[in-house]
């Protein structure tokens, strides 16, 4: 198919556990609002998810990934809320036009039951792979934001991060002094 989930005019619903490989567009969204999708995969289409005209909606604990094009493309649209949300091998990860503006973070809150998309024990933005930021006191969330498109001031000033554990490193090396 060309697109495959679309929705118009579509207002004060949720969508859990969608579903999209392998198509021009995974999701379209087109003058609907208040919407929420959760636990749904959009991967490996030309572009992930498209919103034209559509405000406060929310999208949170999606996969979106490997999207030749944009992982998300948001034209005109406000308001809209993203987080927990898992960014990889997109060509361009989010996509805004000058006319958008929307949010990629909600509140920083360490007391979630369970565990964020990657496994941290904090909830704040998205995890954004190929994004490096440092996380000094390591709640799992980066210091530096990520900046979602050139065209605005739309950025997500609390992504996720991976700590890596290399373990421990031990040496019996005997130097010798020739």
């Amino acid at each position: 198919p060309t697109v495959a989930i679309q929705y118009f005019d579509t207002n004060q619903s949720t969508f859990n556990n969608s579903r999209s490989y392998d198509n021009l567009i995974g999701l379209t969204l087109e003058n609907s609002h208040h919407n929420n999708f959760t636990l749904s995969n959009f991967t490996t289409n030309t572009r992930g998810i498209t919103l034209t005209d559509s405000a406060n909606n929310t999208f949170h604990t999606n996969y979106i990934q490997d999207n030749t094009q944009n992982g998300t493309m948001v034209l005109n649209s406000t308001q809209n809320l993203f987080y927990n949300n898992y960014f990889k091998g997109n060509g361009l990860p989010a996509y805004e036009d000058e006319d958008s503006l929307n949010d990629y973070n909600t509140t920083y809150n360490c007391s979630i039951s369970g565990t964020n998309i990657i496994g941290g024990s904090c909830q704040g933005g998205n995890f954004w792979s190929g994004f490096t930021t440092t996380d000094s006191d390591g709640d799992g969330i980066g210091e530096t934001p990520y900046n979602v498109t050139p065209f605005n001031n739309s950025s997500d000033s609390l992504p996720l991060t991976q700590t890596i554990s290399c373990g421990t490193i031990t040496s019996n090396t005997k130097l010798i002094d020739g």
